[in-house]
């Protein structure tokens, strides 16, 4: 292949990690509002025990799939932000240098990857491990 069209950087991970990361949360996110709203459920009975009567305390909640473009667009913003950032500040300050945006944009992408075990965690009842997850992520 010509040295012209290779590489040293690949965007089919990094665009895969941006959207397995919204689906993954949009599908926890429903999982722990659907258990949050069953939690919040109190089953009654009459004296006679034949009839049961579910109380929901928050009954006007719902999930909203706006929810949806709303999350893509924030996710989609965090990952450009940082490369884009760094991008111009070079290229605007007139720094001699040969960077190329799509390589920080790989690189600010790979390294979002542990946000992906740190969701999943958040199905867990704890919540000190919740926030000691998403806090671990944020660190990387």
């Amino acid at each position: 292949m010509l040295k012209a069209f290779q590489n040293d950087f690949d965007l089919y991970g990094p665009v895969w990690l941006q959207v397995t990361l919204v689906i993954e949360t949009i599908i926890v996110g429903y999982v722990n509002f659907k258990v949050d709203h069953s939690a919040h459920t109190a089953i009654t009975t009459s004296s006679d025990n034949k009839d049961a009567v579910v109380v929901q305390a928050n009954s006007t909640e719902r999930f909203h799939m706006s929810s949806l473009y709303s999350l893509f667009m924030m996710v989609i913003v965090f990952y450009n932000m940082c490369p884009a950032g760094i991008y111009l500040y070079y290229k605007c300050g007139l720094k001699s240098t040969s960077l190329k945006f799509l390589r920080l944009y790989s690189i600010f992408a790979y390294s979002g990857v542990g946000y992906l075990p740190a969701v999943l965690l958040t199905l867990l009842p704890f919540n000190l491990l919740k926030w000691v997850a998403v806090l671990l992520a944020f660190g990387n």
